[in-house]
């Protein structure tokens, strides 16, 4: 089990899994142009599950070990300045008057 969570560790390995924890697991997050396939591929290449249920449990595992509080929010964020844009409309109120959009 560290064998997995060390590799789960490597930050293109992560990278991989918080993008299929949020393309399948976050309400918008099927914008993102992401190609899962290969994704899953470098998961399975290291024996890490792809099932989601299974990565997330591993994920918050590694999370634990290193004393750290993971917030698919702030990922799906992180993925949205990388990938997208946040749009502003002042006609709305607070926290709905910013909308997270896909860059053409």
């Amino acid at each position: 089990m560290n064998h997995i969570l060390s590799r789960l560790e490597e930050p293109a390995t992560l990278t991989a899994a918080f993008g299929i924890l949020i393309t399948k697991n976050h309400q918008q997050g099927k914008t993102f142009p992401i190609t899962q396939e290969v994704d899953k591929i470098n998961l399975r290449s290291n024996r890490i599950p792809t099932k989601l249920k299974d990565l997330l449990e591993l994920v918050d595992k590694i999370f634990e070990r290193r004393n750290e509080t993971l917030q698919l929010n702030n990922v799906y964020r992180q993925f949205v300045m990388m990938y997208g844009r946040i749009a502003f409309n002042p006609a709305e109120k607070f926290s709905v008057c910013y909308v997270h959009m896909r860059q053409p």
